[in-house]
């Protein structure tokens, strides 16, 4: 499960084939809030509906990769846009189930990290994404 987080607040992005979503946290999610420190939270998903279309595995899903790195390069550009509005953004993952268990690995990383691949969020990290650094 994927989740963004800002200091403002989130435009949603309803689900359509082949493009990202980015919808309202369901009422069992919201415990995710107390892993990130921004109070707009809400559910983001790849072009397969969920977190897993975001995984950029070149080497053993080689099939995959345009459609993997699409999602990735919608995911940066809404990221860019909500910058551009003077926005920060947290990325969170967590498998189902888990989102409000543990504290979170923070790190900071660019949002060209994300757009090429080069960076996966691993669950349970938090992710405060950094823009044109």
């Amino acid at each position: 499960m994927f989740y963004l987080a800002s200091d403002l607040e989130l435009p949603l992005v309803p689900p359509s084939d082949g493009s990202i979503s980015v919808t309202k946290l369901d009422p069992e999610d919201a415990v995710v809030r107390r892993q990130m420190d921004m109070p707009h939270v809400a559910y983001v998903g790849s072009h397969e509906g969920c977190g897993c279309g975001f995984l950029y595995e070149p080497e053993a899903c080689p099939e995959d990769g345009p459609a993997v790195l699409k999602s990735l390069g919608q995911l940066a550009d809404y990221v860019e846009r909500q910058a551009a509005q003077g926005s920060r953004i947290q990325l969170y993952a967590a498998w189902d189930g888990e989102q409000g268990e543990g504290t979170p690995v923070r790190r900071k990383v660019p949002v060209e990290a994300i757009r090429f691949g080069e960076y996966y969020l691993e669950c349970g990290e938090l992710l405060d994404i950094e823009v044109g650094v």
